[in-house]
């Protein structure tokens, strides 16, 4: 019985996650306006109704859609990082966050491209409520270059605003043209890091 129910579990979550990526594709193609439920609905092939035994409105579907990528990113870079040995050097602990991030944006592009779409389109509340995350993610990055600063790796820390942003902004505008098929994410991230700390100015 409770294996039964597991897997009734895991069925509604494929279909909650199944749904997700559908709205962030018509997002993307579509927009917010012409994203709505029955559209979603239709590439789902199912009934509208439906919808609302997995997500009680389409402004909760786009809540998930723009948390999805800053979560999942997020997860993936601190583990990543926390595999690394103790003590390891600033260099080696920035590539990793790069190439961990570098592989969730390749995995789940969609929904960075909606979110980007969906910025100034969304309702006040959920515009706010996703700023909040993006000062997470943002908070994350500038600690990381701090610890760079104080250990002497990199001349200015991570409260210089604009070089983290030129960052961030490389990071996740490689969806548009990054091929994994070509060079891994671990291999991107070596050269994104070395062109990052150390520019392309002969020196």
């Amino acid at each position: 019985m409770a294996s039964h129910m597991q897997s009734q579990e895991s069925r509604a979550e494929c279909s909650s996650i199944a749904l997700l990526e559908i709205t962030a594709q018509l997002i993307r193609d579509q927009g917010y306006a012409g994203t709505t439920m029955r559209r979603i609905a239709e590439q789902a092939g199912i009934k509208a109704a439906s919808i609302y035994y997995h997500y009680a409105s389409k402004d909760e579907i786009i809540d998930r859609v723009l948390d999805r990528g800053i979560v999942e990113s997020m997860a993936r870079v601190r583990q990543t990082m926390a595999e690394l040995p103790a003590g390891a050097p600033f260099c080696e602990r920035f590539t990793a966050a790069i190439g961990a991030y570098l592989a969730t944006v390749n995995q789940l592009g969609t929904y960075f491209i909606a979110t980007r779409q969906l910025l100034n389109q969304i309702p006040p509340e959920l515009a706010e409520r996703h700023r909040q995350r993006r000062v997470e993610l943002d908070r994350f990055w500038a600690d990381l270059l701090d610890e760079g600063y104080r250990e002497g790796a990199i001349a200015e820390s991570g409260t210089n605003g604009l070089a983290r942003l030129f960052m961030l902004g490389a990071l996740n505008w490689s969806t548009e043209w990054m091929d994994l098929s070509r060079k891994s994410s671990d291999e991107l991230a070596e050269v994104a890091a070395s062109l990052f700390l150390n520019g392309i100015e002969t020196r």
